[in-house]
């Protein structure tokens, strides 16, 4: 179940969701096949940070650091825009 937004979403992206779906399937069917194995996935989950602190060289000129290393991995992986968050931040933490 999803909410409103995401089938309005849907309803704009969904072609493209579905050709970057099947793309995205048929790379790690190459590289299981490649390494006989499925690839690993890193997620890296930042907390308190910014829109456009990571991967965007730009913004962060403007706000007087830069991170290429982060930046690089950005650019090479794939940089989740759209989220929903709470307005407190003890979600993206574990706890005991």
């Amino acid at each position: 179940m999803h909410d409103a937004e995401f089938y309005v979403l849907k309803a704009q992206h969904g072609e493209k969701w579905a050709t970057e779906d099947r793309e995205l399937n048929e790379k790690l069917a190459a590289l299981k096949k490649k390494y006989g194995t499925p690839p690993n996935i890193v997620h890296i989950m930042v907390d308190d940070t910014a829109v456009g602190e990571v991967g965007f060289p730009a913004i962060q000129k403007i706000r007087g650091f830069s991170t290429p290393n982060l930046n690089r991995l950005a650019r090479e992986g794939i940089n989740f825009m759209r989220m929903y968050t709470e307005p407190s931040c003890t979600q993206s933490r574990a706890a005991p």
